[in-house]
């Protein structure tokens, strides 16, 4: 199975990949950036969050997918942010016309999250 183009992106750091492969109105659901309701919306938004993150811990290493039959798929990966290790997982969802709709991050562990939240 080949890696879906957000991954792809990511991995590559292109940003114009990464654009392509969201929707206009794209979802992005954070403990890390808590909101109520759907206020980090919007493709442009979403594209300067994931720059931003990737610029803080680099490249995705040790890329992993999993897909389930009804489409939503998660991309597990580690990453560095000050010398410490870190481990991210995206629930991704994509409409109908293979956009991603909704993007969900977690991370671990609680010392990474409380790194990554204050820069």
């Amino acid at each position: 199975m080949s890696k879906h183009p957000i991954t792809v992106a990511l991995e590559n750091l292109d940003l114009d990949a990464l654009s392509g492969a969201l929707d206009p109105d794209v979802v992005f659901n954070s403990s890390v950036l808590a909101t109520t309701g759907d206020e980090l919306k919007g493709r442009d938004l979403v594209v300067q969050i994931l720059a931003t993150a990737i610029k803080g811990f680099g490249p995705p290493q040790n890329v992993v997918e999993y897909q389930a039959p009804d489409g939503r798929y998660i991309a597990a990966f580690d990453g560095e942010m000050e010398g410490n290790r870190l481990n991210v997982q995206i629930r991704i969802t994509e409409g109908p016309d293979g956009k991603v709709i909704d993007l969900a991050p977690h991370m671990r562990s609680y010392p990474i999250v409380t790194l990554f939240a204050s820069t």
